[in-house]
């Protein structure tokens, strides 16, 4: 597990199950750390009056308290999903859908010459839930199927990797032509990767009301956190007259 600055946690390897609470704690480690250095520098800035900490601070301010939004895929979505349990899909497919609608807006108001780069995310975003519609789509075939898609790959058995990997060529024809052109040795690698594609790994539920409660008191504080430092702490001397 590696944090990056401002960025968040970039996890690596694979796990038979992922706990719910651990999952809250990656995720929020980037965010809030970052909310609560930007506090502690605007607050230390107006004390010696440094122009350079105080504008260090609400740019961490910033940066983090717009990773905290409820958008796919920022931190905020992220945790907003974990809070559904990661069960609704069709309404996180929705969700996502409505975050690259957003991304695309916001950079069409502002009409700033960055703002190009919101309407490519928001376009990018919206072939995630191209993905994220397909992905939904072979769940239901499987359900109507009877196969338990929520297990890992190596406690998937025979008949149903058989059973998801013709719903996998089902769905793409693309892949299911390049398996024709192929030999078994080539196409094998490949249709059991898309397989896995498939699988959702199980969550344990293990964040009880307490944790979430906490949370969202911390999630809620951090983006009031601008407007109680700005009455709090005296800003004059920063701010232009």
């Amino acid at each position: 597990m590696l944090f990056i600055p401002l960025m968040g946690a970039f996890v690596q390897g694979f796990k038979n199950n992922y706990s719910q609470k651990e999952s809250f704690i990656v995720t929020g480690a980037g965010p809030f750390p970052g909310v609560l250095v930007g506090v502690a520098l605007v607050i230390a800035s107006a004390e010696v009056e440094s122009p350079w900490m105080m504008t260090l601070g609400l740019l961490f301010l910033l940066l983090n308290i717009i990773n905290l939004l409820p958008l796919d895929p920022l931190d905020g979505g992220q945790m907003f999903k974990m809070f559904l349990r990661k069960q609704h899909e069709l309404f996180l497919m929705i969700f996502a859908f409505l975050s690259s609608i957003l991304m695309i807006a916001a950079g069409l108001w502002l009409q700033h010459g960055d703002s190009y780069i919101l309407i490519l995310f928001g376009f990018l975003m919206g072939f995630r839930v191209r993905a994220m519609q397909k992905k939904y789509q072979m769940h239901k075939d499987l359900v109507q199927e009877e196969v338990n898609y929520s297990t890992t790959y190596k406690l998937l058995s025979n008949k149903d990797y058989n059973k998801i990997k013709a719903v996998v060529l089902e769905h793409t024809p693309a892949l299911r032509k390049f398996i024709d052109q192929v030999s078994v040795d080539e196409s094998g690698p490949v249709l059991a990767s898309q397989v896995n594609n498939v699988l959702v790994t199980p969550m344990k539920l293990d964040a009880g009301i307490f944790f979430k409660i906490c949370l969202l008191i911390l999630w809620i504080g951090s983006f009031l956190s601008p407007f109680l430092l700005f009455y709090l702490v005296d800003l004059t001397w920063y701010l232009p007259k």
